[in-house]
């Protein structure tokens, strides 16, 4: 059985097209909700205690992505929720695969967002007794599914677009891979089918630098006056210069080439 926690968002959403529709179990919200506590990991065993298929996977997939939230809030539901989990499934033989940012080995300390996911990535490397059958897998930016968080680059972009608006934006030299959700997903059933277990990262390798896709972006919708590039000033602890090497399981993968494969995807938003 394949379990998804958490698949309202644009990724777990997505998760189930690569099983069966018989094969897959979203759990409601209710279900889950309290097992961010610490005196959760019990229930959490009792619930998939009856599961004896070794091929079953739990796909945690609830997440919180805005780093403006409060510390703790980010805490439970990104580190506190997959780790208990991890733990009350641990005896069990059951996989349970999990999602961070591949931020999190980019910067000791980004942002509260990327603190909480490196806690999970951590907890991962410190138990290996616990997370044998744990899959870990850090992902770039996602795009291709709903619209862009608004607090998100490419949300800050589609507003801008829509609402004819100005766009201020730092120097734009940080460097970013861009991910349609679609081909990460087909990178995910891959490392899974080879049974990969620990930490992960999907790369394709080819970041761009922000400047660069807003140029061609506001660009291509004839909105070029609407970009004020250098506007705000340079977080320091951003990533400049580290470019991601693709994993050897991923050499054959098909990514989307960014800056047209964003485009085709907020020409879909953007009347």
């Amino acid at each position: 059985m394949i379990y998804i926690v958490g698949g309202s968002g644009a990724l777990g959403s997505s998760i189930s097209s690569l099983y069966e529709e018989n094969e897959v179990k979203i759990l409601n919200r209710k279900t889950y909700c309290d097992w961010v506590n610490r005196t959760s990991v019990r229930s959490i065993e009792s619930y998939f205690k009856n599961d004896n298929d070794k091929s079953s996977i739990v796909f945690v997939a609830s997440g919180l992505l805005n780093p403006s939230l409060p510390f703790e809030e980010l805490v439970k539901i990104n580190h506190e929720l997959p780790k208990n989990i991890i733990k009350g499934v641990s005896n069990l033989g059951i996989r349970v695969v999990t999602f961070g940012s591949i931020m999190e080995g980019l910067s000791d300390c980004f942002n509260p967002y990327i603190r909480s996911k490196k806690l999970l990535g951590q907890h991962i490397l410190d138990s290996p007794e616990q997370t044998v059958h744990v899959t870990h897998f850090r992902l770039h930016t996602l795009y291709g599914k709903g619209k862009p968080k608004d607090f998100m680059f490419l949300g800050q972009i589609y507003e801008a677009l829509r609402n004819k608006n100005v766009m201020r934006m730092s120097s734009g030299r940080q460097l970013r891979e861009y991910h349609h959700v679609n081909d990460d997903l087909k990178a995910i059933k891959i490392a899974l089918d080879a049974n990969v277990s620990g930490l992960f990262d999907v790369n394709h390798g080819k970041p761009v630098f922000l400047s660069d896709l807003a140029d061609h972006i506001f660009k291509h919708f004839g909105c070029e006056d609407l970009l004020k590039t250098g506007a705000i000033s340079d977080n320091e602890n951003d990533n400049y210069s580290e470019v991601c090497k693709r994993p050897k399981l991923l050499e054959e993968q098909q990514f989307r080439e960014t800056f047209h494969g964003v485009i085709c995807y907020l020409e879909t938003l953007v009347s």
